[in-house]
């Protein structure tokens, strides 16, 4: 029920326009609206819709106001028949609107009763309180808008400067001035105009600033941002520009995103099509408390800007139109590497298969980016699997301008897990899994795991006294609530309500180089919200070698990791530098070769496996070598060398204390030499042998 417009200062009238085709935009629109309502005010909410439309569309806008005491919504369904074939479609380029958007140009004469109406395109959502916005004093005005940015920057401009040039504004937000545009009968004006109008790039804001001209009121680009185009086009115009234009002190271009107060996605790169384009994850979190929340939304990637809508709505539906038909149940699981790991996780596709259920559909989807070879692309699109799906999923612009760091053998495609419940949002649960493991279960049991509110659920890092002042100290954390991020399952919809994954983005610039970034990460923004799996679940095999690990285990992990090497562990994680395609006379290797050979890249491993077996054998030492190497080694361990190291370390920067660096197996024998040489005479040696001659001979006299 609409609110009379008796007190006007407490009343917003907002109007929108929509057909079936932007239902979905357009509630999430509604939604955000709702979200950043301001309590003291009255919001009236209407949407203009063609005759006929779908009752469940309707039900869906009015719907989303439903919590909200002070928001009304109201559908109005309008027959325009003398608007339909106004259009010419000669020029697509820039086109992005369909014909009902024409129905603008008559809402002077729909809203008779009210003299100022805000108009909002369905493709935006609203960050803040639009209350000053709608304040503007507009009486001498017919519309308050904001100029078409980035495109009336660029030195050639490409629409528009014929008609108001640099003023030349986007139809996309206009504070209408109803009441004299009654008075001047500019229905007419805008319909007629249209109809003599040539140019078809555009469907209606071309109309809108000839007709307006010399009667709007510019408003602050934060009202109207067009970001994604300011983004695609940053190269073609100059900040400064913008900075002289509305006083403002930017540097780049990205600073703008914190006072973007209406967010319009008016290019052809919409949201609710791409997960990949800028702020898809804003617009989805709007989604997602919308009415709609329970639809399932289906997304793809973008490459390039010049997109055919047609072949990507068709891609859409055809994703959309997937089902798991024959199959009583689908399990979404993901998979993210480069070039080097992806044949391992080949190996891991292998083992689920393996272990699967021949009733359920696995779902496997594997996040990828430019880096992938063309030819690993192929072989990984060629595996079939009677009950598995595999599809390969481009998130090369996901993190664009944001600075992402690798750490030892972590590359940065760890990142991508933090992407997941956006890509993947038609799933209610996605299971996460690093590709250097094997699965010797059905991986279904663990997707059945109930995890409740919590975000995620994972096993704990078996930790040891070496990482406690890291865990503790720098990060926070108890030492039994810290997890392995190898084996995770996410829950899609709490991560997206939290926000999570840029608070993983904003908690990962806080912190200096951490040693598991994307680990280290996920455990300091899910604290509190972690759902503890059984150890099986993700066995870290690297604790029973000495060589791979450091220190003794914390806590009760002692006795837990002795106990699951007493089992067959449900997943087997291989972690550390020791892998078992390097190293297959380790225990539990056995599980990855069985696996490995039934995969379709058996001989790909294999050959690689033999390549570095040979590399290793050229690098053995033997001989002359072996001799000196073995001195070196008893050099290190003797006294005398620990004392000249701490000497070493007072004044490293002073000539002569200095000694040479070990170096690496396979180095030679002149360079073992000059090692040893380099000891035996520096300074803080020399000064340690005569410390440490004392004691030898007080201990030959005891002797």
């Amino acid at each position: 029920m609409m609110v009379a417009n008796n007190d006007r200062e407490k009343i917003i009238n907002i109007c929108f326009i929509s057909d079936d085709d932007y239902v979905t935009p357009t509630t999430t629109a509604i939604s955000s609206l709702c979200i950043h309502s301001d309590e003291s005010f009255i919001y009236n909410v209407y949407v203009i819709m063609p005759e006929n439309s779908s009752e469940i569309a309707k039900n869906y806008f009015v719907d989303c106001a439903v919590k909200y005491e002070n928001v009304n919504v109201c559908v109005i369904e309008k027959c325009f028949d003398d608007l339909m074939n106004l259009h010419q479609y000669n020029d697509q380029r820039y086109l992005a609107a369909t014909t009902t958007a024409l129905f603008k140009f008559k809402l002077a004469n729909i809203f008779s009763n009210l003299d100022k109406i805000l108009y909002l395109d369905g493709d935006i959502i609203i960050r803040d309180s639009l209350t000053e916005l709608y304040e503007y004093d507009i009486k001498d005005y017919y519309v308050a808008a904001v100029r078409d940015l980035p495109q009336v920057l660029y030195r050639e401009q490409p629409i528009g400067k014929e008609i108001s040039g640099i003023d030349y504004f986007n139809s996309g937000v206009m504070l209408l001035n109803l009441k004299k545009m009654r008075e001047n009968e500019i229905e007419a004006k805008l319909i007629e105009t249209k109809k003599n109008y040539t140019d078809s790039s555009l469907m209606d804001q071309n109309i809108f600033n000839i007709v307006f001209k010399d009667s709007v009121l510019q408003l602050p680009f934060i009202y109207n941002t067009c970001y994604i185009n300011l983004i695609e086009s940053k190269d073609r115009y100059s900040i400064s520009k913008i900075n002289e234009m509305y006083s403002t002190n930017y540097e780049t271009v990205y600073e703008i995103l914190k006072d973007i107060k209406i967010m319009h996605f008016s290019s052809k790169l919409k949201p609710w099509y791409f997960y990949d384009v800028p702020l898809a994850d804003e617009w989805l979190y709007y989604y997602n408390r919308s009415s709609l929340r329970n639809v399932k939304i289906q997304r793809i990637y973008h490459i390039s800007r010049n997109v055919d809508m047609e072949s990507v709505k068709n891609s859409v539906r055809e994703l959309s139109a997937f089902k798991h038909k024959g199959f009583k149940r689908l399990i979404p699981i993901v998979f993210a590497g480069n070039e080097k790991y992806l044949q391992f996780a080949a190996v891991s596709i292998q083992s689920i298969y393996e272990n699967s259920n021949p009733e359920y559909l696995y779902d496997i989807n594997i996040f990828v980016d430019a880096s992938l070879s063309e030819n690993m692309k192929r072989r990984l699109n060629s595996l079939k699997y009677p009950n598995l799906r595999i599809m390969l999923w481009d998130v090369r612009n996901s993190f664009n301008g944001i600075d992402l760091y690798s750490v030892g053998h972590y590359s940065k495609q760890m990142y991508y897990r933090w992407l997941i419940p956006e890509i993947l949002s038609m799933y209610n649960k996605v299971i996460y899994l690093d590709c250097d493991l094997v699965v010797n279960r059905d991986i279904a049991d663990l997707y059945d795991k109930n995890i409740g509110n919590n975000y995620v659920a994972a096993v704990n890092n078996f930790l040891r006294d070496n990482l406690v002042n890291h865990v503790e100290n720098r990060l926070g954390l108890g030492l039994n609530n810290y997890f392995n991020s190898g084996v995770l399952k996410f829950n899609c919809k709490a991560w997206i309500n939290a926000n999570l994954k840029n608070k993983c983005i904003a908690c990962l610039k806080s912190y200096n180089k951490l040693p598991c970034p994307d680990q280290d990460v996920l455990n300091l923004v899910c604290k509190g919200r972690i759902y503890k799996l059984n150890d099986t679940w993700n066995f870290q095999w690297h604790h029973q070698f000495k060589d791979a690990r450091k220190g003794k285990f914390v806590c009760d992990y002692d006795k837990r990791f002795n106990n699951l090497l007493l089992t067959k562990p449900s997943i087997i994680h291989f972690t550390s530098f020791l892998k078992p395609w390097e190293h297959p006379e380790r225990a539990f290797s056995e599980y990855f070769w069985n696996y490995c050979r039934n995969s379709d890249f058996y001989e790909m491993i294999l050959f690689a496996n033999i390549q570095n077996a040979d590399l290793n054998k050229k690098r053995t030492e033997s001989g002359e070598s072996a001799k000196l190497r073995n001195k070196l080694n008893k050099l290190k361990h003797s006294y005398t060398y620990k004392i000249a190291c701490f000497i070493n370390f007072i004044p490293r920067k002073i000539k002569g204390y200095n000694f040479a660096e070990i170096p690496p197996v396979g180095c030679g024998q002149k360079e073992l030499k000059k090692c040893i040489n380099s000891i035996y005479n520096s300074r803080s040696f020399k000064i340690a042998n005569k410390i440490t001659a004392i004691f030898r001979k007080i201990k030959s006299k005891i002797k």
